[in-house]
């Protein structure tokens, strides 16, 4: 056989084997991709034995890619065998992922206290958690995990077993002077500042006869002021700016939900009339650069905070200036 036809046989299969070899790596890293970007959700709790109406703590912890939409159920006031007192939500928190050492994962928490008056091992139960993106949509279901709730009688002495009783006997008890009224007035006072402190910063919020985009000015000179005045931190000056910002999305918008983050807040812009693309875009960039700057640790300078807050103030004339009625989509119709 000719030598030379040998070798270019050689060589045609040596090009099938490394294409084999390039398909099989090719298609373990789509696999590694796939399973990556999948949400999941982890349940816990404080403790796993607790006291008669002894605080408990549930906590709900989704981790999903950026970009993708979360709704955890209607808070009740009933979690199965549990009375629910109080609740946090923290949604959209960036954290790093393992693998790429970057921030392009976020978590989405709720805290949950409740209390139970009777004992025995009682279950809080699972609940399911949307997940949605790019028109897909997943449901999570957490785990129920098992909590013994025990009386506080429990491990003492058996109450029926009486000691001897001893005989009555009568102590002369002095007539001492009241002073009720130190005590009167002391709570009186102490009702008074803490009324002082509720009111004052709901007035200071914003006064019912001022406009959202009124309301939104004041502060953003106030934010200014207090810049040019004092040696601020820049990043805690940044993340001022954007409760600025999302506070009068929310009241422009009229939203009363709560929980709306920065993504729900723009979809809301998208669906809404009267407001330019060029606009929805200089928000989007706005809070990226308060995302980078408070969880990533962007170091800002003093010039590109005052440039931050002349955006703002541009962005939010902008908004103010779409008529006097916007629509105010739901969650689903922003999605």
């Amino acid at each position: 056989m000719n030598p030379n036809n040998n070798r270019l046989a050689q060589q045609s299969e040596l090009r099938v084997w490394c294409a084999a070899v390039v398909a099989m790596l090719y298609s373990f890293s789509v696999v590694s991709v796939v399973d990556a970007s999948e949400a999941r959700v982890v349940t816990s709790i404080s403790k796993e034995s607790i006291q008669v109406a002894e605080p408990l703590t549930v906590q709900w912890t989704v981790t999903a890619p950026t970009g993708y939409k979360v709704v955890f159920p209607p808070i009740t006031s009933v979690l199965g065998d549990f009375e629910v007192v109080d609740s946090v939500d923290k949604f959209e928190i960036p954290t790093a992922d393992s693998n790429s050492k970057t921030f392009s994962l976020r978590t989405w928490t709720r805290e949950v206290s409740v209390e139970c008056l009777t004992t025995g091992d009682l279950v809080v139960p699972g609940i399911e958690i949307q997940v949605s993106h790019a028109g897909s949509l997943q449901r999570l279901h957490s785990d129920s995990i098992s909590v013994q709730v025990v009386s506080v009688l429990e491990e003492r002495g058996d109450p029926t077993q009486f000691r001897d009783i001893k005989p009555v006997i009568d102590v002369s008890v002095p007539r001492l002077q009241s002073r009720a009224w130190i005590w009167w007035t002391l709570g009186s006072l102490l009702g008074l500042a803490i009324l002082a402190l509720v009111v004052v910063p709901v007035v200071h919020r914003r006064p019912y006869n001022l406009k959202p985009v009124e309301w939104a000015h004041q502060q953003l000179d106030e934010l200014q002021s207090s810049v040019a005045k004092t040696a601020t931190d820049n990043a805690a000056a940044m993340e001022r700016l954007s409760h600025i910002v999302r506070g009068f999305l929310l009241m422009r918008l009229e939203i009363q939900e709560p929980g709306w983050t920065s993504h729900d807040l723009l979809a809301s812009l998208d669906a809404a009339q009267g407001v330019d693309n060029q606009t929805t875009a200089r928000l989007a960039d706005l809070f990226d650069r308060v995302e980078r700057a408070t969880f990533s640790g962007l170091s800002i300078s003093s010039a590109q905070l005052e440039n931050a807050i002349n955006d703002s103030r541009e962005i939010i004339g902008a908004i103010g200036t779409t008529g006097e009625q916007m629509k105010n989509p739901s969650r689903s119709e922003s999605a």
